[in-house]
């Protein structure tokens, strides 16, 4: 029974797969690999609290079993506890030091915790993927052969970024491979297809047998663009089966491979002292390192809530995982700023009542009455999620794990964003993103005091605020962060360096 349920989990049937949980539970059947599997299914299906709970559950039965840990640990992230999910990883570790995938876990957690533990980390990850090298290859004449690993290659926020460069980089110049570690296709997935010269399914294969494809295809620059994410491939970059290869896009932090030749980014991101947080080198773009492509349903620009007569409103669309309690300490200080302003927060964590109800405690902890923080539910649409920026005047961005899309939702609507500019380059993409837009000085601030500063500026001179919103979509418009040829021009050359030093750093 225990197999049928993995199949049914790994075939996306978690309604099946719960029901098929519960009754094991009750019969008793299969000890904790039923709890283990409820957790997972529930993790994945946005009830965090809840996998909280069947993952405790399975602890409690099994406390030397390390998908049991794994899985206590992955809950513990998704309600907003980094440290004690570092914590269960670093136990599960212990028992085996050999999980690839946990050991990316720990080191995505510990990277969003901003710990110096997470070099090590990554340098233990390094040690336990890396097979002998497969050698230099030689250049050869023709188009510049570009690989793209993702296992995300499917209705994923990623793809907002990734089809800028897809559809503008000069095809003439340039062969484009895919290899896809999806688990689940989709229609985007069908759509990508198209817009690659080949396509391979990578995701039933070996980080071996794909090592070899890529060998196989002779690629000149192998582009990770998941890092330490969730199905992560970066164990296939190990043996080097390219002539030079690229970390970009999806995971803002070092991938710890001696096999990594690059790190793309830009000064803003990862400024020139800030090259030792990495194992590869920085290339940095002479622009923003990211080009984000709006959807095409996105509503107009609205006015503030507050000149309608409505509270101030704060607000944050980011993933409650982000909310770190610094974050909520400095929120909390937002608040206590403008008397009478809300904060709405929107997560698809969100929609479980004991989460909304571990959050408020949160901010009730550190000085905020309940009733000034609101919740929003998913949307059902992207354009009925647009439309949620309205109802806020200011979004706040999490730290030292900041957001991305939602920055850039936000910016698109008319919000104005106010982040802090961290020390990380996890703690600096909205510090990037503003800058495209030239509102760094204007919006982001580098201490909490600054940032409150900021908010409460905002909040107390409306005829700002409005001008920045009616402005704000132009501004996006006519920036970097719009320019796609622009940005394709861009990448192509850093590829096209990449290649021309392949041989430059030597492989160990």
């Amino acid at each position: 029974m225990m197999s049928a349920i993995a199949k049914l989990i790994s075939r996306g049937l978690f309604g099946q797969a719960e029901t098929a949980c519960m009754e094991a539970i009750s019969s008793g059947a299969g000890g904790w690999i039923p709890y283990s599997h409820l957790s997972a299914i529930r993790l994945r299906t946005d009830r965090p609290d809840g996998s909280l709970r069947a993952a405790q559950a399975a602890v409690a039965l099994a406390p030397a079993e390390t998908a049991a840990l794994n899985n206590l640990s992955g809950a513990w992230r998704a309600i907003g506890s980094p440290a004690r999910a570092a914590t269960w990883a670093k136990r599960s570790l212990t028992l085996d030091i050999h999980q690839r995938p946990m050991l990316s876990h720990l080191i995505f957690t510990l990277n969003e915790l901003g710990h110096p533990a997470v070099e090590a980390a990554a340098r233990a990850f390094d040690a336990l993927t890396r097979p002998p090298p497969m050698g230099a290859r030689a250049a050869r004449a023709g188009r510049l052969r570009i690989g793209m690993v993702s296992a995300d290659f499917r209705n994923h926020v990623c793809m907002t970024f990734l089809s800028p460069l897809l559809d503008h980089i000069d095809r003439r110049r340039f062969h484009l491979t895919a290899y896809s570690a999806t688990r689940l296709p989709d229609d985007t997935t069908d759509v990508l297809k198209t817009r690659f010269d080949r396509w391979h399914d990578i995701h039933p294969q070996s980080d071996g047998q794909a090592a070899d494809l890529v060998r196989d295809d002779e690629i000149d620059v192998l582009v990770d663009l998941g890092g330490h994410t969730n199905d992560s491939r970066l164990g296939l970059f190990a043996s080097h089966p390219a002539r030079t290869q690229v970390s970009w896009l999806g995971y803002n932090g070092t991938t710890g491979l001696g096999a990594m030749d690059w790190r793309i980014a830009d000064r803003w991101i990862v400024p020139e002292d800030g090259s030792q947080w990495f194992a590869e080198r920085v290339l940095r773009l002479p622009r923003v390192s990211h080009c984000w492509r709006p959807p095409e349903d996105a509503p107009p620009v609205s006015h503030p809530p507050s000149a309608l007569g409505q509270p101030f409103t704060f607000g944050s669309f980011n993933n409650i995982a982000k909310l770190s309690p610094e974050t909520i300490a400095a929120w909390a200080r937002v608040l206590l700023a403008v008397p009478g302003a809300r904060l709405l927060l929107k997560s698809r964590f969100a929609g479980e009542p004991e989460t909304r109800d571990r959050l408020i405690a949160r901010f009730v902890a550190v000085g905020v009455a309940a009733d000034r923080i609101l919740f929003r539910p998913p949307s059902a649409t992207q354009a009925a999620h647009l439309s949620s920026y309205a109802d806020m005047d200011v979004a706040l961005d999490p730290f030292p794990y900041n957001g991305t899309t939602t920055t850039c939702e936000a910016l698109w609507m008319g919000v104005p964003v106010v982040a802090m500019r961290g020390t990380s380059m996890l703690s600096r993409v909205s510090y990037s993103l503003l800058a495209s837009l030239k509102l760094e000085d204007r919006l982001s601030g580098g201490t909490v005091d600054e940032m409150v500063a900021i908010c409460a500026r905002l909040a107390g001179d409306r005829a700002e605020l409005t001008a920045l919103r009616a402005g704000m979509r132009s501004r996006f418009e006519a920036s970097s962060l719009r320019d796609e040829a622009g940005f394709a021009a861009a990448m192509e050359k850093a590829f096209m360096r990449a290649a021309k030093q392949a041989a430059v750093r030597p492989r160990t």
